[in-house]
């Protein structure tokens, strides 16, 4: 119960899922080291209501710096991939998911260069169930 009402609290706003939850305005370093206390358990938590992504000018997306370097500490940690992949998709959304998954492509396809293996296998995993969704 307890869990659900903390999930309530950081919930995204359902019309941006890649933007930042209520929490991103804490202090980083108050999340991150209580997240490195005991990351197995607790890095996952933190992308609840990390951004995800910043928008361009002309619309393109880019993976938000500070998911980039949560990431590269955490990307290893038990559960934090498949958070990640869950905030790929919106809630609800009208007309087709395409439009919201296809500019996911293009930032997977940078990670599978990532330094972390789990992450690089992951993204190229990512890209192959995503295009399959998108044929």
């Amino acid at each position: 119960m307890t869990r659900n009402h903390f999930k309530s609290l950081v919930r995204l706003e359902s019309s941006n899922h890649l933007g930042a939850g209520l929490l991103y305005s804490l202090p980083a370093e108050l999340y991150l080291d209580w997240v490195r206390k005991d990351p197995s358990r607790r890095a996952f938590i933190v992308l609840q209501w990390l951004p995800l992504t910043t928008e361009a000018v002309d619309g393109s997306l880019a993976w938000h710096s500070t998911l980039e370097a949560f990431i590269a500490e955490f990307g290893d940690a038990e559960r934090v991939l498949e958070e990640l992949s869950a905030r790929f998709h919106p809630r609800s959304w009208p007309g087709s998911i395409v439009l919201h998954l296809e500019p996911i492509v293009p930032l997977l396809e940078k990670w599978t260069s990532h330094p972390l293996p789990a992450v690089r296998q992951w993204a190229s995993r990512q890209i192959t169930g995503m295009n399959e969704r998108l044929d």
